[in-house]
């Protein structure tokens, strides 16, 4: 076996699993792949600062769902039972980008689409203006598997309505958020890099071979659009799925600036409001380019002038605005545009492998347009699907 080198903290979590898994350490090492490598490219870079990052984390998270994965059903149950209705079963993806507006959901709300054999998925941050309205998806979609997702269900997770709802989670979901949902749960493992952390997946799939792994495809939206065809669903509509924020947006309000802050090597401090007061970076540091940083000095505040807060204005530099295909401002950002690169890779290869199989974006603004993707209101789609021929969806398909 290739010697592999562990990080001590990431040591202690592979022997704590492998104690649960009744299976050595070496055995479990010897099941990673044997290289470390990083793919080309700036995608790449934050990928792997992400997975190793987040390494240690998921196997505690996994440790500790051992009893409710097993308890639970694999997603697995839920392709094969589609595979068995082969009626035209097209699909809403609610996703929740500033272009989920109040008149979309009631318009979601108030037509037959979900009547007539239509299937809605919302991704986990949608859920709770989306339980709020009346609206019961068929599923539930978590991607991240961090503890802030249980804001999502702040306040509308009373007894009777959760235990309703079905929801898809990664088997290394946040212990809590697993707790928090007490409906249906069907499992699946994301698929992860061979970078920089050891392959998780062949573990997994040799630990739990029911449970299929994955492609993530970098954002909960895209994921959500591919598990709507590993689900057997044709054709595919997406709201709310704008991969940017509306012009005029400042960089601290974008749901990645801390992410960024933490990428750049600096630690965001939050006012009381829960905003960004400043940024502190770290002395020694190669990745701010101000002089005082490898002094110790480095601290951005409000008050100091755009010249002396160096670290702050090449952070802001990665945001841009654009104009989106309605020609409205749109503010962008790296991770964003690495996303719109996986999506448009992601539907060009559905669409190659599935000639008929037809993708929708009814946002009405943003930037999640690429080839192979079609476009046109949510109204105008529920016209022209509600005329069709549609089956319901099985009440098994969600038992």
């Amino acid at each position: 076996m290739k010697s592999v080198e562990i990080e001590e903290k990431l040591f202690e979590e592979l022997v704590n699993t492998s104690q649960v898994m009744n299976i050595s350490v070496s055995q479990l090492v010897s099941m990673f792949a044997d290289c470390v490598r990083l793919p080309p490219g700036e995608s790449g870079l934050i990928s792997y600062r992400q997975s190793l990052n987040e390494t240690p984390m998921t196997w505690y998270h996994i440790r500790q769902n051992i009893r409710e994965v097993l308890n639970g059903k694999p997603l697995k149950l839920l392709q094969d039972k589609a595979k068995s209705f082969p009626h035209l079963r097209p699909a809403l993806v609610i996703c929740n980008g500033p272009s989920l507006t109040k008149e979309k959901i009631e318009l979601i709300k108030y037509s037959d689409f979900q009547h007539r054999g239509g299937v809605i998925f919302c991704v986990d941050s949608a859920a709770k203006r989306v339980l709020n309205s009346g609206i019961y998806p068929h599923f539930i979609v978590h991607l991240d598997n961090r503890i802030y997702a249980r804001e999502f269900y702040k306040g509308v997770m009373k007894s009777h309505l959760n235990r309703r709802l079905n929801y898809i989670m990664p088997i290394d979901m946040h212990p809590e958020v697993v707790e928090l949902c007490r409906g249906e749960k069907y499992w699946y493992n994301t698929a992860c890099p061979d970078f920089p952390n050891m392959n998780k997946n062949a573990y997994l799939t040799f630990m739990f071979p029911e449970i299929p792994t994955l492609d993530s495809g970098g954002n909960v939206g895209t994921f959500t659009m591919m598990l709507a065809n590993y689900l057997q669903c044709n054709p595919i509509a997406m709201v709310g799925f704008d991969l940017s924020m509306r012009g005029g947006t400042k960089p601290e309000d974008t749901e990645n600036f801390y992410l960024d802050v933490l990428d750049s090597g600096g630690s965001p401090v939050f006012d009381d409001d829960g905003r960004v007061e400043n940024i502190i970076w770290p002395c020694g540091t190669d990745k701010c380019p101000n002089e005082q940083c490898f002094k110790g000095e480095c601290q951005w505040d409000k008050t100091k002038k755009d010249e002396d807060r160096m670290c702050v204005t090449e952070l802001y530099g990665q945001y841009a605005t654009v104009k989106d295909p309605f020609g409205n401002d749109r503010v962008v950002e790296k991770i964003y545009d690495m996303y719109i690169q996986i999506l448009e890779q992601r539907v060009g290869y559905l669409k190659k492998l599935h000639p008929d199989l037809r993708f929708f974006n009814c946002s009405g603004e943003g930037l999640a347009y690429v080839d192979g993707m079609e476009r046109c209101s949510l109204q105008e789609w529920f016209t022209e699907w509600s005329t069709k021929r549609l089956v319901r969806v099985p009440k098994q398909m969600v038992e």
